[in-house]
């Protein structure tokens, strides 16, 4: 991972470039899950976070309507789609499409094709893009045994303000 160095006055940010593979990367290289890199963490300073997900064919999270009670998100998918569900209704967000997940949102999405997908997501405030990290480094850890992967979601949902629909 390259240096990012800090302005040593916040009126003098340091502009610079991500290149792929550049960000930070999550632990997990399973072809079943999503392969996830931060662009931009909380660490940035910049009061928002932006996440690249590659999302393989078929890759669902928990089916059950969630939602982040701290951050607004908005998805981008830069190819393939997303099937999203929400309080009021559902929907298919294909390339080029913008999905608005605002705080207190009741949301989930599953990639229901046999292609992958690819997404960029931004969050404001920035900090649940840890939640990914740490996340991805647990399932990579425990991928044996579907027990301890669960466990280590709950923990982690609970840590970061995602709650789900019924808890």
């Amino acid at each position: 991972m390259p240096d990012h160095p800090a302005s040593p006055r916040a009126a003098e940010p340091i502009p610079r470039v991500v290149a792929p593979g550049e960000g930070i990367v999550g632990a997990t290289d399973a072809p079943t899950l999503p392969r996830v890199e931060v662009k931009l963490a909380a660490s940035d300073g910049l009061g928002f976070s932006v996440v690249e997900y590659r999302i393989p064919p078929g890759f669902s999270p928990p089916p059950r309507l969630h939602r982040q009670t701290r951050e607004n998100a908005a998805v981008y998918v830069l190819e393939g789609e997303l099937h999203y569900w929400f309080a009021d209704g559902e929907a298919t967000a294909t390339a080029g499409t913008l999905v608005h997940l605002p705080r207190l949102g009741w949301n989930r999405w599953a990639n229901q094709t046999d292609a992958p997908c690819w997404i960029l997501a931004i969050f404001s405030p920035a900090g649940f893009e840890q939640y990914f990290l740490e996340l991805s480094a647990a399932i990579a850890s425990s991928v044996e045994d579907p027990a301890t992967t669960g466990a280590a979601i709950g923990r982690r949902r609970a840590h970061y303000g995602d709650e789900e629909q019924g808890n």
